[in-house]
C-alpha cells in the first residue's frame, strides 16, 4: 500500500457545515477522479480519520479500496 500511495495523487476536500449533507462531497471525489484521470496514472487516495465515517461512506460508495493505518482509513481508488 506503502508504494501506491507514492505514486498516487492525494485528494484532500473540507466541507463547510453548512454545504454537508447535497451530496457535495460525491461530486468534488468525482471530479478529482475524472481529472486524475486525464492528466495522471489515474490513481488517487483520500485519508480520513476513522471517526469520519460520513465522509469514509462517500469513498465507500464510490468503491475505493480501504485499509486502516495509523489511526487513518485510507482509501484508493482501483
Amino acid at each position: 500500500c506503502s508504494s501506491d500511495l507514492q505514486q498516487a495523487w492525494r485528494v484532500n476536500y473540507v466541507l463547510a457545515p453548512v454545504a454537508r449533507g447535497n451530496g457535495l462531497g460525491s461530486k468534488v471525489l468525482r471530479i478529482a477522479l475524472k481529472k486524475t484521470t486525464q492528466e495522471t496514472n489515474g490513481r488517487i487516495y483520500g485519508e480520513v480519520l476513522v471517526k469520519n465515517q460520513i465522509s469514509a461512506n462517500i469513498f465507500r460508495r464510490l468503491n475505493f479500496l480501504e485499509t486502516e493505518l495509523n489511526g487513518h482509513l485510507i482509501f484508493m481508488n482501483k
